[in-house]
């Protein structure tokens, strides 16, 4: 428990209970020395409650639902509202499922950034993040060792893959013209 004897020094002053007792004060932290291991695990006590029921997508669905024009993302001057994030989502996995066999499948995505994988998760993909600043040949043995069928990724990143790959490559930035005619509604699958 943390005390009214932690104190932190203002520059000047010593605190009255290092005056006390000075082998218990330490003069770097300005803390007292017998209490830094309570005060840092209490600023390190940053556990919340996860409910083990739900998986990400479920957990963005319901804070949709909860605040829908709350701000999302911020990017530049880029502004996107929880709904507006979550119809593009959609729109993604939608497609992805009628175009593709996701479901359990490894689905590598190459992007500088992304709401790729709530998208994988709501087709029951399995999501296979690459990092855009690899090499090619770190990306490409990556994509081998994987056995990921489908990649998400887009043409300025094109010089990064293998073209002569039998993997399905989808440039998102050409296809979204096409993506976002799909549905924006939440996508429903049987439990299986």
């Amino acid at each position: 428990m943390i005390t009214n004897d932690v104190l932190v020094l203002d520059g000047e002053s010593t605190p009255k209970t290092a005056k006390k007792d000075p082998i218990s004060y330490n003069s770097t932290t300005g803390i007292l020395s017998k209490d830094i291991s309570e005060v840092v695990k209490w600023w390190n006590e940053t556990t919340i409650a996860f409910p083990q029921d739900k998986v990400l997508y479920q957990l963005f669905e319901k804070q949709v639902v909860k605040t829908p024009n709350a701000i999302a993302l911020k990017f530049s001057d880029q502004v996107i509202s929880y709904s507006e994030l979550n119809s593009r989502i959609n729109q993604l996995a939608h497609y992805l499922c009628s175009h593709y066999d996701t479901r359990r499948n490894i689905i590598g995505v190459l992007l500088e950034s992304s709401f790729a994988l709530i998208a994988v998760q709501k087709v029951q993909g399995i999501y296979l993040p690459i990092n855009h600043t690899d090499p090619a040949g770190r990306i490409d043995a990556i994509l081998k060792d994987s056995g990921a069928e489908i990649i998400l990724t887009c043409t300025s990143l094109l010089d990064k893959l293998d073209l002569a790959t039998k993997k399905i490559i989808v440039f998102l930035d050409k296809k979204w013209p096409i993506i976002q005619a799909f549905s924006a509604k939440n996508l429903e699958f049987e439990a299986e």
